[in-house]
């Protein structure tokens, strides 16, 4: 606790919560206006007890397990469903530097595992992360392993960092909407971790 920088703390909320906070809050009203979505949040098992070292990480991941279990009963009515996945140590690009960092937006890991998925079923989806040139290699990736039709199953990439700016989020989700249709899955799973080593 004592050895991660304050700057640690308020990067990991930006990014583990108000992330997800923001991307949730530009989907939620034309949710309820359709009477139907899920949005999905990938917190960790750091999210349900704290870890010894991961002080600044596990408040990030435990503040985004309030949030869904509150918000599950706000939008029950609206016949929006929450979904909290607490997944163990995910292989994701740098997982053998976790102490240094551990990045998983939509254009690697389990965002990138995800969108195949949801294409895999013959979907659309949207990418939003912040480098576009990771986004780019993943739409690649995914259109030339799993696109079957490609008039049909559209892959979208907007970059965007979700941590710092509502407008901005709330801009490409807007964009995304436009180009593909109501959103009917959030999957938040931005996410990074502390770069503080402990004994």
């Amino acid at each position: 606790f004592e050895d991660v920088p304050l700057d640690d703390f308020k990067r990991l909320m930006e990014i583990n919560y108000l992330g997800s906070v923001y991307a949730t809050r530009a989907v939620i009203s034309s949710m309820k206006a359709r009477q139907h979505g899920r949005i999905v949040f990938v917190s960790s098992q750091a999210g349900q007890l704290g870890l010894y070292g991961f002080t600044a990480y596990s408040s990030s991941k435990f503040a985004l397990r309030g949030m869904a279990e509150a918000l599950q009963m706000e939008v029950k009515p609206y016949n929006i469903h929450i979904t909290l996945a607490f997944p163990p140590d995910t292989d994701t690009p740098g997982f053998e530097e976790e102490l240094k960092t551990k990045v998983t937006g939509g254009s690697s890991g389990i965002g990138k595992a995800l969108a195949a998925e949801v294409i895999k079923r013959g979907a659309s989806v949207t990418l939003l992360a912040r480098s576009q040139s990771k986004l780019s290699e993943t739409k690649k990736y995914i259109e030339q392993n799993y696109v079957k039709d490609p008039e049909k199953q559209k892959v979208l990439c907007i970059s965007v960092d979700l941590s710092r700016e509502y407008g901005a989020v709330e801009k490409a989700i807007h964009q995304a909407e436009e180009k593909l249709g109501p959103i009917d899955m959030l999957v938040n799973c931005a996410g990074t971790s502390s770069s503080a080593r402990f004994e």
